[in-house]
C-alpha cells in the first residue's frame, strides 16, 4: 500500500509570532505530502489563525497532553482542549519527555488513548539511547515501548497513530542514523505492528526523527519503510524545512 509522506515540524521550546507568520506565508506544500506543525502551546491558536487566513493545508498539533480530561492539574492541557482550539494531532512519548520528565511507556500509552478519544492523531515516539544500541538492546527497547500501546490502547491505535523512530543518540547531536540503520528499525517496527494487527502494518506511517536536515533527508527517504520525518532544529528555519518538504514531494513523484 502506498503511504503518503508526512513531514512534521517540532518547534520544541522555540518559536515566535514571526515564525508563525512565515509558516503561513512562505510554505505551500503540495497535496502529495502531509505537513503537520507542532509549535509551543502558546502559539497553537495564533498559527491556526494564520494558516486559515492563508487557506493553507498545513495542520497544527500540540507537543504534549495530560493523561486526564480536566481537573486540578495546574499547567497541563488536555486533548479535548487542544482539539477545541484547532489542533488536529499531538506528539506523545518524545524522548525529551521520557528523559526530562520521567514519562514511562505506560504513561505514554495513556496519553495516546486520550488523544484517540478526543479525535487527535497521535505521533508516538520510540527510540533507544546510545548505551542501549551499543549493548544490542535497541530492538528490545523499542518493542517494549510499543507493546505498552498494544496492551493499553484500543484497537484504533494502529489505525490512527503514526510512529516516529527517534534514536536518542541522534537527537540534537548532529549525528544521524545511517539510512541502513534507520531502515532496519523502521522495518522492525512494521513487523511488530503486523504481529499485533495483521494487515495494518502496510498502512501505518513510520517517521524518522534524529537530526534530519536538507542534506540527509533525500537519502533517508529512499528507504522503503521511512515515510517521512519528525523534524526538530531544522524546522525553525523555514527555508530548511521547506527544502525537506520538497524532497518528500519529489520522492513521492518517483
Amino acid at each position: 500500500m502506498e503511504r503518503k509522506p508526512l513531514v512534521a515540524a517540532n518547534w520544541k521550546l522555540n518559536g515566535s509570532r514571526e515564525l508563525c507568520e512565515q509558516y503561513a506565508t512562505d510554505l505551500d506544500p503540495s497535496s502529495k505530502v502531509d505537513c503537520w506543525v507542532f509549535p509551543t502551546a502558546l502559539h497553537v491558536a495564533l498559527l491556526v489563525g494564520h494558516l486559515r487566513e492563508a487557506n493553507s493545508e498545513i495542520k497544527v498539533g500540540v507537543q504534549n497532553i495530560f493523561t486526564e480530561v480536566n481537573g486540578a492539574y495546574t499547567g497541563e492541557i488536555s486533548a479535548n482542549l487542544a482539539q477545541e482550539i484547532g489542533a488536529t494531532s499531538v506528539i506523545v512519548g518524545h524522548s525529551e519527555r521520557r528523559t526530562h520528565f520521567g514519562e514511562s511507556s505506560e504513561n505514554v500509552a495513556s496519553k495516546t488513548q486520550q488523544a484517540l478519544d478526543a479525535g487527535l492523531a497521535p505521533i508516538v515516539c520510540v527510540g533507544e539511547r546510545r548505551e542501549e544500541r551499543e549493548s544490542g538492546k535497541a530492538t528490545n527497547v523499542v518493542e517494549q515501548q510499543l507493546k505498552a500501546l498494544e496492551n493499553q490502547c484500543s484497537q484504533e491505535v494502529w489505525e490512527s497513530a503514526t510512529i516516529a523512530y527517534e534514536p536518542v543518540w541522534a537527537i540534537g547531536t548532529g549525528v544521524t542514523a545511517s539510512p541502513g540503520q534507520a531502515q532496519e528499525m523502521h522495518a522492525y517496527i512494521r513487523h511488530l505492528v503486523n504481529t499485533w494487527r495483521n494487515g495494518l502494518s502496510s498502512s501505518i506511517r513510520i517517521l524518522y526523527g534524529g537530526s534530519v536536515n536538507p542534506s540527509n533527508a533525500g537519502e533517508l527517504l529512499q528507504e522503503p519503510d521511512i515515510d517521512g520525518f519528525l523534524v526538530g532544529g531544522a524546522s525553525l528555519d523555514v527555508s530548511s524545512f521547506g527544502s525537506i518538504l520538497e524532497q518528500a514531494e519529489l520522492v513521492n513523484n518517483t
